[in-house]
């Protein structure tokens, strides 16, 4: 069984996360010290809260999780306040020769985590930077979606680890660039048999605000043909005449808002190959030869491409659910115009241009017309889907029935709270065609849910999605059962204070109780710290406890005395604490107390005054002074006095 530590912090943090995501919390874990290397690495199961801690001034935490496949998962970080010193929170993949690749480096206020981002099957590290004390304790999870994500095989960054495509008249590149801001790229090769004229497009893009660069190279590397893209339109390049030889595809990416930092950018591109009927040959690309453009014989291959040509299709893409249609249009032809499709089992074309879907897939549509084509590339999807059943039988159980359809591979279920989708959303994946029943569970009682199911097929490595169906509305059966929450359920205060705790939501008498009254009393929620230890205070409304852990700490200290009197030294009197054990000062050279730090503990409580030595002449010292006392052997420590300033003279 596994153990959870429910810090307050770690309390605070999930109700956090259940503000934001709407879904229960996760159980919270603590990490295992001491993790302050990659070999030392906390293991974070997926989709769990870990609740970490400072443990020394200086200490940095290191966590691993694996990914069985490729999903969607966003990396959080939460501390108090918000804040983090930037850039000290790193996350990394393992690459094929055990290295750390970094993916991504973050922080500064507000900061709470890395957006989500599609990440391959692998071993991930998460490390962050607890600066000198900066952050104390904060919570750290890596969420991820049901949903099926396509991403390349990692790593294939070089033309050494080109992912091979088998080459035919259409070829598709889906991958992912992962860490782009950092140096991830994308190679692919593909071997040609004949003289084909190539051209590239764009044909999905689901990430904003970044552009990807894709280039086919010959077997030297050097640029024929390049294509831009960004979100904001589909994109299709001119064509180039290439001979027998390999070719490779180069993929690489940057952000188009240095402001959103995406890190990742996910691309889908297509190569399509149109055999090559002209009496003009080009040369093989080997290792000595380059390719140049059909149009281009200048000798200049600076991946300039032909003027388009004088036909051209009144759509370069389109999509089609299964058993509809669409019309193309040639302009610029003078006479018949042929038509061809690259898959008639996927996408028909008539005579007169007319394209029909027959199963999921893809499918060029070729045009010609005077001896000059142009293509169109046919993404068929499923039919949309419709669900034919939606209740709630149990409660916080809704059960859904929807249209079996033939010819797809399954179906993706979503609902959310919110009936436009766009916040709180689930998925879930039945993977079985002949599935077409789900009992989704886990549902808040009392609330009102939103479903639309969809069905998917696949194309090579693809999946292909039809239409969302239209939604049903549920109301999930049962009582939302009303819960109690403190206000507090960690806190600190010194001996001599108190802090006010409140209990809301629940109705009827509360009764107080601390575990132990000599450090810690409470009085109608109001708690007073008598002496330094560890109390756990319980309040209780018919028969529900809710808890707030108390820590009681010395006062804060003061420094009374300061002063340089002997050669190299500098003597120190401060105010005694008679609820203590004793005391530790801190000094440097640095005001900041970030560098050249030294403590002294004092551990008679009765001694308030201290010479520190070996001092340097001539340099200026900052001190301050705090005092701490003991529980179950560990020290705890009050707040340090304000800082003093002495400069040795002598």
């Amino acid at each position: 069984m596994k153990k959870l530590k429910l810090g307050g912090f770690a309390l605070l943090l999930g109700l956090l996360w259940f503000s934001c995501t709407g879904s229960t919390r996760a159980d919270i874990f603590t990490e295992t010290e001491f993790n302050d290397t990659r070999d030392s690495a906390t293991p974070l199961p997926l989709n769990t809260t870990l609740e970490g801690t400072a443990s020394h001034a200086d200490d940095v935490d290191w966590y691993s999780f694996v990914l069985p496949e490729p999903t969607s998962a966003q990396v959080k970080v939460m501390v108090p306040g918000e804040y983090v010193r930037r850039q000290a929170v790193s996350f990394y993949m393992e690459d094929a020769s055990g290295s750390l690749k970094l993916i991504a480096q973050e922080g500064g206020i507000g900061f709470s985590g890395f957006n989500s981002m599609n990440l391959g099957k692998g071993t991930y590290y998460v490390s962050i930077d607890c600066a000198a004390g900066e952050i104390t304790e904060y919570g750290i999870s890596v969420d991820t979606s049901s949903e099926f994500v396509d991403v390349e095989k990692e790593w294939n960054n070089t033309p050494a680890q080109a992912t091979a495509i088998d080459f035919s008249t259409v070829m598709y590149a889906n991958g992912e660039i992962i860490g782009y801001e950092l140096g991830d790229e994308d190679w692919y090769s593909f071997q040609v048999d004949g003289n084909y004229q190539i051209s590239m497009e764009f044909s999905f893009r689901s990430i904003a605000s970044d552009i990807v660069h894709a280039s086919i190279c010959d077997a030297n590397q050097k640029v024929l043909l390049s294509l831009d893209h960004t979100s904001t339109s589909r994109v299709q390049s001119s064509s180039i005449l290439v001979g027998p030889g390999t070719y490779y595809l180069h993929v690489t990416a940057e952000s188009a808002n240095p402001d959103l930092k995406l890190y990742t950018a996910d691309y889908d591109l297509s190569i399509t190959a149109i055999k090559d009927g002209t009496q003009t040959t080009p040369p093989a690309s080997d290792p000595g030869t380059s390719v140049p453009p059909a149009d281009n014989q200048s000798g200049d291959h600076s991946g300039t491409t032909p003027a388009p040509s004088p036909v051209s299709l009144d759509k370069t893409t389109v999509q089609l659910a299964v058993g509809s249609s669409t019309q193309l249009k040639l302009s610029g032809a003078s006479g018949t115009v042929a038509w061809k499709s690259s898959n008639p089992s996927a996408a028909t074309v008539s005579s007169s241009g007319k394209v029909t879907g027959k199963k999921t897939g893809k499918a060029t549509i070729t045009a010609v017309s005077g001896g000059k084509s142009d293509t169109c590339t046919v993404t068929v999807v499923p039919k949309k889907q419709k669900i034919t059943y939606s209740k709630s039988q149990q409660a916080g159980q809704v059960t859904l029935k929807w249209n079996r359809q033939t010819g797809v591979k399954g179906y993706q279920i979503r609902y959310s709270t919110d009936k436009s989708f766009k916040k709180n959303v689930k998925t879930v994946t039945v993977k079985k065609s002949s599935t077409y029943k789900k009992t989704i569970s886990k549902l808040s009682k009392g609330k009102t849910y939103y479903f639309q199911v969809r069905s998917y097929g696949s194309y090579g490595n693809q999946l292909l999605y039809g239409s969302y169906s239209a939604s049903a509305k549920v109301k999930v059966k049962g009582t939302a059962s009303a819960t109690g929450k403190l206000n507090k359920t960690k806190a600190q205060i010194t001996v001599g204070g108190s802090t006010q705790l409140r209990l809301s939501g629940v109705s009827g008498a509360v009764t107080w109780k601390s575990s132990k009254p000599s450090i810690a009393a409470v009085s109608r929620g109001k708690v007073s710290g008598k002496r330094t230890g560890r109390a756990v205070i319980t309040a209780t409304c018919k028969g529900k406890k809710y808890t707030c852990t108390v820590t009681v700490v010395p006062k804060k200290q003061k420094v009374t005395y300061a002063k340089n009197q002997k050669s190299g030294q500098i003597t120190l009197k401060w105010n005694k604490a008679s609820a203590a054990k004793g005391y530790q000062i801190c000094y440097s050279t640095d005001k900041s107390f970030k560098k050249n730090i030294k403590k002294i503990t004092v551990s008679n409580n009765r001694t308030i005054k201290k010479t520190i030595t070996r001092l340097s002449k001539g340099s200026t010292y900052y001190i301050k002074v705090r005092s701490y006392g003991t529980y179950s052997g560990n020290k705890l420590y009050g707040a340090y006095s304000k800082a003093v300033k002495v400069t040795v003279s002598k």
